[in-house]
């Protein structure tokens, strides 16, 4: 009885901190000022993702944040059992093979053409976020996706 109490308490202290969480992610400040995407942006979701046991949903709002954790985590272990060898050969290339997921995940989130929107089937559209939405008449596509800028054809 004891056992089950403690487990029910750790459930739902663990799902308050999710909820917390998801209320208090930090905003993106290179999205603020410019209105584009940077390659982390996704980041945070996905890990509140993981913390909902969600794979699916965490790899795609960013499918790079598994290998990141798994970066971090062996950066600390690193630091404590000294994995590596003196010249830092493992982190090396476990950085830049990272670092290419990372910019390879950015590179198809920023030039994925998107399907056309409702009631927009002549129109074309190109997946592209800028910050002068001023003439051009956008969408936002959800999931970490970029603003779709819908061109007609008067432009």
């Amino acid at each position: 009885m004891l056992f089950s109490n403690f487990y029910l308490q750790i459930f739902c202290s663990q799902a308050g901190f999710i909820h917390w969480l998801q209320n208090h992610l930090l905003p993106c400040p290179f999205k603020y000022l410019t209105g584009i995407d940077c390659p982390g942006c996704g980041f945070q979701r996905a890990v509140v993702a993981l913390f909902q046991c969600d794979l699916q949903k965490s790899f795609a709002l960013y499918p790079p944040a598994i290998p990141l954790l798994f970066f971090f985590a062996y950066g600390i272990a690193d630091g404590y059992f000294k994995l590596d060898t003196p010249k830092s050969t493992i982190k090396k290339t476990l950085f830049m093979i990272i670092g290419s997921i990372v910019l390879i995940s950015y590179g198809i989130k920023m030039w994925k053409p998107h399907p056309t929107l409702p009631g927009r089937e002549g129109s074309k559209i190109f997946s592209q976020s800028l910050p002068f939405r001023g003439r051009l008449k956008g969408a936002h596509i959800g999931l970490g996706y970029n603003v779709a800028v819908i061109f007609n054809n008067s432009l």
